[in-house]
């Protein structure tokens, strides 16, 4: 080994702990800080993800499912898809958002791909994610990874880092059609992440218009849930005489046990 590849190692070492003491120190403060007024936070934080990366329509459609009997949750969208530095960064925990930010791009970046993430752990600590990587000039390749935070110690979460970092090996050049939900997240959870999945969901159905309104990325949200479907999607714009007035309109499908209501919703805001 060379001098020059020693002190890269050695580099290496340092970041790969770095990443991995922040991890098990974020976890601790979010876990002894979970509460019922805060196990909700986890659904924000994707939503915010998704309407980070909006596909060439300029808005993203998400699909939320869940199931209480197999114990699990996906969250699904369509919008942009990753590229190597975001699925690394986010493995690693790090936030390009932090790194390197324009003004512009302050204003429109509300979430924390990398540190934020992290918050989703209050639903489960492991996290499956399924997608495509799209580097510039590059063909789209298919990916598979596993985020494992169950380790107690710095080095279980390195070794876990580097496994989530191989499985983006095994995937496979393919043409991607944009409007499908192309990334998905999908967590195993045992009963208080259960109780977390169910107080988040119930959290953003209270709340549905208003986030239409102040997230006008979003096109639509499909929430599935055992015997019950819900489906929010934007409504026709709707003109009023007030210059500082926006009105925004949502169209909501809900299917409980085989029967289906349908209403409308108007937030008006100056």
């Amino acid at each position: 080994m060379t001098f020059r590849e020693k002190i890269e190692k050695l580099r290496k070492g340092a970041s790969e702990a770095q990443s991995a003491s922040k991890i098990i120190d974020k976890l601790k403060a979010l876990k002894d800080s979970n509460s019922p007024d805060t196990s909700y936070r986890w659904i924000w934080e994707l939503i915010q993800n998704a309407k980070d990366v909006v596909n060439s329509s300029s808005l993203v459609d998400i699909e939320i499912k869940f199931s209480e009997a197999n114990k699990t949750i996906e969250f699904c969208h369509n919008g942009r898809l990753f590229t190597t530095e975001n699925i690394v960064f986010l493995i690693e925990q790090v936030s390009s958002k932090e790194r390197s930010l324009t003004a512009e791009n302050k204003k429109k970046s509300t979430g924390k791909f990398g540190t934020g993430f992290l918050t989703t752990h209050l639903l489960s600590e492991k996290v499956q994610i399924h997608g495509y990587l799209h580097d510039d000039g590059e063909k789209p390749r298919s990916f598979q990874t596993l985020l494992d935070r169950t380790g107690q110690d710095k080095a279980s979460i390195m070794r876990a880092i580097s496994n989530s970092c191989d499985m983006l090996d095994n995937g496979t050049e393919c043409d991607v059609d944009e409007t499908q939900m192309n990334t998905k997240f999908i967590y195993e959870l045992d009963e208080i992440g259960i109780r977390t999945a169910i107080s988040g969901l119930k959290n953003l159905l209270v709340s549905i218009p208003y986030v239409f309104a102040f997230v006008q990325e979003l096109n639509s949200i499909t929430v599935n849930a055992d015997n019950f479907q819900r489906i929010i999607k934007r409504g026709r714009k709707v003109s009023v005489e007030l210059e500082s007035a926006i009105v925004t309109h949502v169209h909501v499908s809900t299917t409980k046990n085989g029967e289906t209501t349908i209403a409308d919703r108007y937030v008006f805001m100056l």
